[in-house]
């Protein structure tokens, strides 16, 4: 094989988007896949399919982008990597649009703008073939096959070859060593590696229910951390709170999610006490669920106005009605009493916590609840009215949002703060943008679309080719 200028290990969106745009720049690429052929699985096949930045349009104007991002991460994304973000945001929805990928507006709010076409079916489950993530992969990999580019299927890069100080190319299993002039890290997140799940996410990794393509396994965050990459913000994830039965239930899982109705109610462990902050919305509570000592003991706890309303119905294949009809527990009872015995959560503690919760509410007085509760990204609704609901629920992890350091060219930056010549990281595989305490979730796919394209143009312009390839 003729040495590449870049090697792109994985191929999802940010690797494929990488891999295109070096192309079109005139730069050679080889994409290395785990996958056995064109049909693998990732996290980009089974997507939602939504380009957003912080439930910001991708196309929202810079300031206000910057804020949204500064608010959804309380102030802990790095600044350089928002700087990256938001000076490339415009970029995302034009680019893909010309290599053939369609959008259509995908619901009333405003980040749902721009969303995959066709959009996934409205419907519990896994049902991805011929969709939006799907079609776009499709359409990026014939693209990049049109241009002249390669794509190497059941080769997983194990190790970076270096040289000199540089990255020189990667081993590979089942296949020899590929050397090139520069590697990209674009395999995504850690979320399958039950090992690395346990040491920063989640002391109890199979309580925590895999809602993902089952392919992320951190060998890009190895390799660079083995070859001196500093490696930050590991213990956060995006997911959602699902039922307890996706742990046994595949229908039950990517949707329905419970994240509505637990942001408007209360989510309890079977003592009965709250243990988390719920107005910070879903994704955090999935993360404080996941710290628990038994993540899958808790409960989603409401009354029949929430369960009949928005935050019951609300979202793609709500749980009212998807959650029963395809197997999900859902528990009644007539006074919290009963609701209490029927699901063996502490009586006397439950009846306490949801007294609290509807106090706290007429009065004002989140705050005074232990933990506090904010109303961030939630309003509370009562919980007043029978018949009253627990659902058993366990939070979902769908891809780690800590991994290697990169700069705002998304260089790989090594433990003594330089960056490593020739190494770079993009997509889920990255930290310091995502994360942080309080689990901010920006949007992975406009994230891992600008870093595609920003690592290809460092390439590039590092080759010299940028200037003469720049209005491609």
């Amino acid at each position: 094989m003729v040495r590449p200028d870049t090697v792109i290990v994985g191929g999802g969106i940010a690797g494929l988007v990488a891999a295109n745009r070096a192309l079109q720049l005139g730069l050679s690429a080889v994409v290395v896949e785990a996958g056995a052929d064109e049909n693998y699985l990732c996290n980009t096949r089974i997507c939602g399919g939504v380009f957003h930045l912080a439930f910001q349009t991708v196309a929202q104007r810079p300031g206000k982008l910057r804020a949204a991002i500064e608010d959804r991460t309380f102030a802990n994304a790095d600044p350089e990597m928002v700087d990256m973000i938001v000076s490339n945001s415009a970029r995302v929805v034009p680019w893909l649009t010309a290599e053939g990928v369609q959008f259509i507006r995908g619901g009333p709010e405003q980040y749902q703008f721009y969303t995959l076409a066709p959009p996934k079916w409205n419907r519990p489950g896994l049902d991805f073939r011929g969709r939006g993530g799907d079609v776009l992969l499709r359409r990026l990999i014939a693209n990049f096959r049109h241009r002249g580019g390669a794509i190497i299927f059941n080769a997983r890069a194990t190790g970076l070859i270096v040289e000199g100080g540089r990255c020189a190319g990667v081993t590979v299993d089942n296949h020899p060593d590929i050397r090139a002039r520069s590697v990209v890290l674009a395999d995504g997140g850690f979320q399958a590696n039950l090992n690395m799940v346990r040491k920063f996410v989640s002391t109890e990794p199979g309580q925590v229910k895999q809602r993902n393509a089952g392919t992320g396994l951190g060998y890009g965050a190895m390799m660079a951390e083995q070859a001196g990459a500093e490696l930050v913000g590991l213990g956060a994830f995006y997911g959602h709170l699902l039922s307890r039965d996706a742990l046994v239930n595949d229908r039950l899982w990517p949707y329905p999610v419970l994240d509505h109705l637990a942001a408007a109610n209360i989510v309890v462990g079977k003592d009965g006490l709250r243990f988390c902050d719920e107005g910070l919305g879903g994704v955090s509570i999935a993360n404080q669920a996941a710290k628990l000592a038994k993540p899958s003991e808790i409960f989603v706890v409401f009354d029949d106005m929430s369960w009949r309303g928005k935050p019951g119905t609300y979202h793609v294949a709500p749980p009212n009605p998807h959650l029963e009809r395809e197997g999900g527990t859902v528990i009644r009872g007539d006074t919290i009493a009963a609701l209490a015995s029927a699901a063996d959560i502490a009586p006397a503690a439950l009846a306490q916590t949801v007294e609290m919760h509807n106090r706290s509410i007429r009065k004002d007085g989140l705050e005074v609840q232990a933990p506090a509760r904010t109303t961030l990204r939630a309003t509370p609704m009562p919980i007043v009215k029978p018949p009253f609901y627990a659902i058993p629920a366990c939070p979902g992890i769908s891809y780690t949002m800590g991994g290697i350091r990169t700069d705002r060219h998304a260089q790989v930056i090594s433990r003594d703060g330089q960056p490593i010549p020739c190494l770079y990281a993009i997509g889920a595989t990255t930290g310091g943008l995502e994360g942080g305490p309080q689990s901010g979730y920006l949007g992975g796919l406009s994230k891992s679309t600008i870093h595609g394209l920003v690592a290809a143009e460092q390439i590039a312009r590092r080759r010299g080719s940028l200037n003469h390839h720049a209005t491609q």
